[in-house]
Parts: C-alpha cells; structure tokens; sequence
C-alpha cells in the first residue's frame, strides 16, 4: 500500500458471472465492462468516472448495484412482484444489460488510479427476489453481498 494520496481514482467491473443450475458460475457473454459511478455524484445524467483524489486512511463511496421496491414503477421486465438489481455503470447500455434478474452473482471489480497498480476484487451478490421494506430483513433474507477471499467454480481472474 502506497503512502501518499491515490489520484484520478476509478473502478471498473470488468466481468459479470452468473450462477447456473449446476452450481458454477460462466461468464455473463452480454455484459459490457465499464467504469462504476462514484456515489453521491452531482450530476446524475453526468456522474464522476474517476475520483480525482483519495487520501491515504480515508475512503469514498462507488456505487455498484441498486434494488428498488418492485412496486416501484420502474420497469421490472417480467419479474413482476420480484426486486431486480441494476449494476450501476457509467452509461445504461442498449438492451438493460446492466439488470440482475434474481440470481447468484459474481462482479470482477478492478481498481485503479494514475499513480498505483490496479487491484483486481470479487463481489458476489445474492438476490432471492423478494422484497420487504425493513432493511433488517430485506439484507438477511433476501439480498446478500460479500468480498470473495476465494473464487467459486467457474469464476477465473482477470488474467486466466
């Protein structure tokens, strides 16, 4: 880890895996690599690519997915009744190929800035479907994310 402060900062999913019926996670062959959002960004139609700075100790927050009550009027595309995650990349490509279904996945974020070397991390996220309004239960039953320390079957690294 470096000593200074990291400079024009961005992160990067550069693979989506999808678990399948037999247990393993395989590519997601429709997702389109891109840069993540910075959270809180002041322009939502024009949101931060790169942090232009983070200092050494302190942090700042990326946005990797959203779910959002299926009540809500947005367009669920036939998961009616059931929550569905919206990767938040840089730009919304054609064909909602930044939307998770209810299934088991796994995100290669890679991590970089102008002066240090790129980290490669892997998010799985969970989404069982249901929703329910407490934050309680929504993340203990129905919605779950972790930092993998080992890889599943199937997912390989950035380099393999």
């Amino acid at each position: 880890m470096g000593i200074g402060r990291a400079e024009q900062v961005q992160v990067f999913a550069s693979k989506l895996f999808r678990k399948g019926a037999n247990d393993r996670f395989a590519p997601v062959a429709e997702f389109e690599p891109m840069n993540l959002r910075w959270a809180n960004s002041r322009d939502p139609n024009n949101p931060e690519i790169f942090a232009p700075g983070i200092s050494r100790n302190f942090g700042k927050h990326c946005d990797l997915c959203s779910i959002s009550d299926p009540a809500n009027p947005t367009d669920h595309h036939g998961y009616v009744g059931q929550c569905v995650g919206t990767l938040q990349l840089e730009v919304a490509p054609s064909g909602d190929r930044n939307r998770l279904p209810p299934a088991e996945y796994v995100v290669e974020i890679r991590i970089g800035a102008a002066n240090a070397n790129p980290v490669t991390v892997h998010v799985q996220i969970n989404i069982k479907g249901p929703w329910s309004p407490d934050q309680e239960t929504m993340f203990r039953d129905h919605l779950g994310t972790q930092i993998l320390s080992t890889l599943p079957p199937g997912v390989t690294r950035n380099n393999e």
